[in-house]
């Protein structure tokens, strides 16, 4: 039995479909376990790949890493800019809404009937 049976052996109970990732071609390969057959394929991405002139590994994973912090930075920022505009959104809101019910407030109430709306129940 060779290694990729083995390893559908361990997993086919575990996961209906598994990633695997080829050792010649470093392509992910998506296997299902049950039938044995490969559902997909797509290329992997590759440090050696990326890497421009008189760059190593190392050089393409911090600029890689730093790319996707500065996209992470970008997308906080904008999330914190709308919190800002949600809330004071919702104080203008609020500020309205006091100001309507203050308008709105009857001098016929009877303070000693707050359920009453103006009307006595009892004497």
């Amino acid at each position: 039995m060779g290694g990729i049976d083995r390893l559908l052996e361990k997993t086919m109970a575990a996961k209906p479909v598994i990633s695997v990732k080829c050792p010649c071609c470093k392509s992910i390969l998506e296997v299902d376990t049950e039938k044995r057959r490969v559902l997909a394929h797509r290329k992997g991405r590759h440090l050696s790949d990326d890497a421009g002139e008189g760059e190593d590994g190392m050089d393409v994973a911090v600029r890689n890493h730093m790319e996707t912090k500065a996209k992470i930075d970008d997308k906080f920022a904008a999330a914190t800019d709308g919190m800002k505009n949600q809330s004071a959104r919702l104080d203008e809101l609020f500020d309205e809404a006091a100001k309507k019910a203050k308008d709105m407030k009857d001098e016929d109430d009877d303070p000693s009937n707050p359920f009453g709306g103006g009307r006595k129940i009892w004497d």
